[in-house]
């Protein structure tokens, strides 16, 4: 096709909004049937997926105002999905792609759903302008960031390459790619970046980290920066914290009903520790601000501990450590304790000082609640003595761990049964369950970008300090030893309770197997 003319395709914009009011589409509702009588191809938008590049054909804004989808490129033609097709409509979108347009149609709701679902995933760079590089840098963080907000991504991350820069959203727990700045632009988007966290410029040869503030639809967005120099260039991460969208609500993160009756119970008390364990990213800090909203905050002093403080609560004394200052957990701890308090939050035990401050504060009438790197209940609870903790201090002082994970909840949209294969069926025997014939799993549709889940939910496994636990940990028993007592005494594995998930469809024995089997 010819090179574009622009005064034609404004010309069709004209029209197009004159003919339907200005909004384009409005008219198509209740017509989704007469369209398929007229001959027009039903899309199915639940099982077609378009790729990246069939999507960039045609820009975000194009497809939100005329209500269309790009879906592939077959025999010369674009194939669009489009609630209201018409010859002008096909007109202006072949001068704007350069090639004929095939429309099929899909209902409004499920176009206008499957729109705001591809696209959030490719990043709307805003078009080079040569000599305006502030300006489009300022553009480009701002797109960044509101297409995380409307993917529900936690993390944006921008990775220097070979000729490129990727913008990656981390979705769900795993990372996927949103769309590329041109190299000659980074710069002015990492300056940017940096401005609006408070950080230094100038600086490119060291680690920095800061903290923004930027508007969303309807809220104000709390994004954490950290930046670290690589041969490639500057490495960005914005970890976005989007009060609106976590909710922290202990009934509602996963738990199942007799591991929450136990967690429950261990945190009631007046006195003791309570250790919640797990991986990077397992969702420990939720689980411990959730937690406060268990407490009686109007009757108790409650003081918090964090590197860095990431949601801010009311009647909540919050403390960010500051190492360089001389506030690190071990000082921040000994404070605390010179301010009367009767819950002290501990965002992690790090180090064998901390650990000794945190179990004495809790044997001297605190309820103390931290979070520490461990894989299990049990192993959390002995890597206190790994950390050089007397064995007796630990067995008196902690009352309960839980240890916790993640895993992404099978999108409801596309949730189908199907046969479990042969390996997963092993699997949940190995677990000492009976495994199905059929479980859901997600096939993948516009909601879920194609994945097959959407959101996560939390899986728990409580270990209650009984005596018998108690006794073997006073005494130097093993790790085994430990594991039976915590099994008699009432504790659910972490695999027996994930499983109990994907056996409910909730999510699927392939994704316990991934979160679990490292």
């Amino acid at each position: 096709m010819e090179d574009l003319d622009w005064k034609r395709v404004a010309e069709i914009d004209r029209q197009e909004d004159a003919r339907a009011g200005g909004v384009l589409g409005s008219a198509a509702d209740g017509r989704y049937g007469d369209y398929l009588k007229e001959g027009y191809q039903p899309a199915d938008l639940r099982r077609e997926r378009p790729s990246e590049e069939v999507l960039e054909l045609v820009p975000e804004q194009v497809a939100r105002r005329y209500r269309v989808l790009p879906l592939r490129v077959r025999d010369g033609y674009l194939e669009v999905a489009a609630s209201a097709p018409s010859q002008q409509l096909s007109n202006l979108l072949a001068l704007r792609v350069r090639r004929p347009v095939r429309f099929r149609v899909a209902p409004e709701a499920e176009l206008d759903r499957a729109i705001a679902t591809y696209y959030s995933r490719v990043v709307a760079v805003p078009e080079e302008a040569p000599g305006a590089d502030d300006t489009w840098a300022a553009r480009a963080v701002d797109a960044f960031l509101q297409g995380a907000l409307k993917a529900r991504a936690s993390d944006v991350h921008l990775d220097p390459q070979e000729g490129e820069v990727l913008v990656r959203y981390r979705i769900d727990g795993l990372l996927h790619d949103a769309g590329t700045i041109p190299p000659e632009h980074y710069p002015a988007v990492v300056s940017r970046v940096k401005v609006l966290a408070g950080m230094n410029v100038v600086e490119h040869l060291l680690p920095q980290d800061g903290q923004l503030v930027f508007e969303g639809p309807g809220r104000r967005v709390d994004v954490r920066v950290s930046t670290i120099p690589s041969v490639r260039g500057e490495k960005v991460v914005m970890r976005v914290l989007d009060r609106g969208r976590v909710s922290f609500d202990l009934g509602a993160l996963g738990f199942e009903p007799g591991a929450l009756t136990a967690y429950r119970e261990v945190v009631g008390r007046a006195h003791g520790m309570v250790l919640v364990v797990g991986p990077t990213g397992s969702g420990k800090t939720t689980t411990l601000y959730s937690t406060l909203g268990e407490l009686d905050l109007r009757g108790l002093n409650v003081m918090t501990l964090e590197d860095p403080v990431e949601y801010q609560f009311p009647r909540v004394v919050q403390v960010q450590v500051n190492p360089k200052a001389g506030l690190t957990f071990a000082a921040g701890l000994r404070a605390f304790l010179r301010q009367d308090p009767d819950v002290i939050v501990v965002g992690e035990v790090r180090d064998a000082e901390t650990a000794r401050i945190a179990v004495q504060a809790a044997l001297t009438g605190h309820l103390v609640l931290s979070s520490l790197h461990a894989m299990d209940a049990v192993s959390g609870l002995l890597r206190l003595v790994d950390m050089g903790v007397e064995p007796y201090f630990v067995a008196a002082a902690v009352t309960g761990v839980v240890a916790q994970r993640l895993v992404r909840r099978i999108c409801a949209d596309c949730s189908e049964e199907r046969e479990v294969s042969g390996p997963e069926a092993e699997f949940v025997r190995a677990a000492g369950l009976e495994a199905p014939a059929r479980a859901r799993v997600g096939t993948g549709c516009a909601a879920c970008a194609g994945t097959g889940y959407r959101g996560r939910t939390g899986v728990y496994e409580v270990l209650r300090v009984t005596e018998e636990v108690r006794s073997l940990v006073a005494h130097g028993g093993g790790r085994e030893a430990v594991h039976r007592a915590a099994l008699s005494g009432g504790m659910q594995p972490l695999v027996r309770a994930a499983l109990a998930k994907a056996l409910r469809g909730e999510t699927t024995v392939r994704e316990v197997v991934r979160v679990l089997s490292g």
